[in-house]
């Protein structure tokens, strides 16, 4: 694959507004930041232990548990989780954990846009108002949203892989939009019911013909399916809290 001028430089440019948070050894200032940092390590303990699909925050709600983790988003912590077992301190993984996110959502819409719009230019562009849009500096930078960040990373892989589709009309493309599908719903839970509303328009506008546009929403369905024992027992319990 050519590595276009304007990919490597999404990067450069979405590494600007990460460096205010690496300046410092502190936890950037934000909102949820210090909320999330023991969601990380009670996480990141539930795995330690042995349960591979957590629910149950035993440390948390002052010792007595709470089961934060049947209703909660998995992405990020899972992505947490990776850096904590490589002995990297929370405040160090909370950056890195945002910071991937912010990047790879300017990379992933730049691909998105170059393969809709077929043109570097322009996807240069959408990737750069992607990024910068204030309300996308302000969820990194002042709310630290954990879980939103990653719906924002993801909605645009799910858009990649559904136009590759439309165009090659190969298996693997499908198994992207499943896959990215999966992780956008595990990443927070209203967010992306409203972006798998976008995601239906895309598909019912863009598709080429009806089949392509079964096949569409049968991956969409793959990543609800993926995702299901997460958001299940959420929908099931949800009466009891």
């Amino acid at each position: 694959m050519k590595i276009s001028k304007e990919f490597i430089l999404i990067i450069f440019l979405s590494l600007l507004p990460l460096l205010s948070i690496f300046t410092t050894i502190d936890l950037p200032h934000t909102h949820d930041g210090a909320v999330h940092l023991s969601r990380m390590a009670a996480y990141f303990k539930t795995l330690a232990d042995g349960n591979i699909l957590p629910r149950w925050a035993g440390d948390l709600n002052y010792g007595y548990g709470l089961p934060l983790f049947n209703f909660i988003y998995h992405t990020p912590y899972l992505v947490s989780s990776i850096f904590l077992a490589l002995g990297i301190s929370l405040v160090a993984t909370f950056k890195l954990v945002i910071s991937i996110s912010f990047v790879l959502a300017g990379i992933f819409m730049y691909l998105f846009a170059k393969e809709f719009f077929k043109n570097y230019k322009t996807a240069f562009l959408v990737a750069v108002f992607y990024q910068f849009a204030p309300f996308r500096l302000v969820e990194l930078l002042i709310r630290g949203s954990y879980g939103e960040l990653y719906t924002y990373t993801f909605l645009p892989l799910v858009l990649f892989g559904l136009s590759k589709f439309f165009a090659e009309k190969r298996v693997k493309w499908l198994t992207l939009t499943a896959v990215s599908s999966m992780l956008l719903i595990l990443s927070h839970n209203s967010i992306s019911l409203m972006f798998f509303g976008v995601i239906a328009l895309f598909i019912l506008i863009f598709a080429p013909n009806n089949k392509a546009r079964f096949l569409g929403f049968l991956a969409l369905g793959g990543g609800l399916l993926a995702s299901s024992y997460y958001w299940l027992p959420a929908l099931a319990e949800h009466r009891y809290t």
